[in-house]
């Protein structure tokens, strides 16, 4: 099936269900589907800076177009300065049932991702956010590989169970869209490292945080 540009939007985006938002959104967004799709059960949301990341964004377009699961739309907000309003702004628009974010700069580790992570959230409707193991990638660069070792939660190991756990984030994760919706989505007035207070929201509103079995980035 042929990828297609299916709407461009700029200028503000009314977040109506944002419980702390921030000014008005910046830049544009892009929403991608394949032409038959109609009604995508997952909305993939990458905020991004300048649609490119060295070549790391092009490279994981890729990787979602090899997915086995295509019932998806992308929607790619670029230049907004603020990472949670860019999220939001894509959520506020989105199409599916389902909102599942990446960072720009990820590789995905199985062609199988989007398909077990649905096929868990689905499963579970206690859990509200689900993430996967993060890795350090084959070809990261020293400083990457470094940083990622040296940090704290920049990796995380592949479990073989569902585990309750601080380590789902942002970078790969996927959130029903009515749960987001329910807890006020992302604090836009945080302007990076979103992650503590939409898990703390989302273990407030009584659901779980948790990192699934074998899938990695």
């Amino acid at each position: 099936m042929k990828k297609t540009l299916f709407k461009t939007l700029s200028g503000n985006i009314e977040r109506k269900f944002v419980k702390h938002p921030f000014g008005q959104s910046e830049g544009t967004i892009e929403i991608h589907r394949e032409l038959n799709i109609t009604s995508p059960i997952i909305s993939i949301v990458i905020p991004t800076i300048n649609a490119t990341r060295d070549g790391y964004l092009p490279d994981l377009l890729k990787q979602i177009k090899q997915q086995t699961f295509q019932n998806y739309e992308i929607i790619l907000i670029t230049s907004d300065s603020r990472q949670g309003r860019a999220i939001n702004c894509g959520v506020q628009i989105a199409s599916g049932k389902y909102i599942m974010t990446f960072d720009d700069d990820i590789k995905i580790g199985r062609d199988d991702l989007l398909e077990k992570m649905l096929f868990h959230i689905k499963r579970h409707s206690d859990i509200g956010m689900a993430g996967v193991a993060n890795i350090i990638p084959e070809n990261a660069s020293f400083f990457i590989r470094r940083s990622m070792k040296e940090l704290p939660r920049r990796t995380s190991p592949v479990v073989s169970k569902i585990v309750d756990s601080d380590m789902a984030e942002h970078p790969c994760c996927i959130i029903p869209r009515d749960i987001f919706i329910q807890v006020g989505g992302e604090n836009e007035k945080i302007p990076r490292g979103l992650d503590p207070y939409l898990k703390q929201e989302i273990r407030k509103a009584g659901y779980r945080v948790v990192v699934l079995p074998e899938l990695l980035i």
